[in-house]
């Protein structure tokens, strides 16, 4: 079952969470740590695409609207999945989800959330809520571990401002459900943060070409 969000264009009560972040320009996903080093506070950005699995709390995911305003915090207005949007706070915000999600050992272990407002992103939490509702029914009281099987490149295609042909390509993330566990403790209770943790410093990946993926095993310890 799709979110209904439209890609392009009141809230829980999660406490604020670390966050990870899908990448959509290079297909990579990032765990943004917060380190304080000799009294001072840093922001370092760790890959952890290449075996990555998470359990999602798809069942408590929210919708609503975000934006990511260039070196200040995100502003988020979310609501649990299947209640009325929020009014729209200001133009510059697009619709967009917010899921919760333990980590994988290998990617970190820790409670982490995601939250996105690109097109690709809400294609791809899409087609990954379609399969969890498929599923749900033969898994009562699970949650889907997810890992990112592949990436899609989109390619769009139009002209700048003075009229000349351009074109950009975001990668679509592909998540699999590789199978379904006990809701773990640190996610028990939990619903949405109503405020996603500030990014105080923006580090951009040096490639953005997307990597090869190979799909993790299911054999992940959490």
């Amino acid at each position: 079952m799709a979110l209904g969000l439209q890609s392009g264009g009141g809230g829980g009560d999660f406490d604020r969470t670390a966050i990870i972040k899908y990448d959509a320009r290079a297909g990579r996903i990032f765990r943004i740590d917060r380190n304080n080093v000799d009294g001072a506070w840093t922001t370092d950005q760790v890959e952890i695409t290449n075996g990555f699995q998470a359990i999602f709390d798809l069942e408590n995911i929210e919708v609503g609207y975000l934006h990511f305003p260039a070196g200040a915090a995100p502003s988020l207005v979310m609501v649990k999945f299947g209640e009325a949007m929020p009014a729209k706070p200001t133009a510059d915000h697009k619709q967009g989800f917010r899921v919760l999600m333990k980590l994988g050992k290998s990617s970190g272990g820790d409670l982490r959330e995601m939250a996105a407002n690109a097109a690709v992103s809400i294609a791809g939490i899409d087609e990954l809520h379609t399969a969890y509702t498929a599923e749900k029914a033969a898994n009562p009281g699970l949650l889907p571990v997810v890992a990112l099987e592949t990436t899609k490149a989109i390619t769009k295609t139009g002209k700048d401002k003075d009229g000349r042909p351009q074109s950009s390509t975001n990668y679509q993330p592909v998540w699999k459900i590789v199978k379904w566990v006990e809701r773990p403790a640190e996610l028990a209770g939990k619903a949405a943060a109503a405020e996603a943790k500030p990014a105080e410093t923006k580090v951009e990946p040096e490639s953005v070409k997307a990597p090869a993926r190979e799909l993790v095993d299911a054999g992940e310890e959490f």
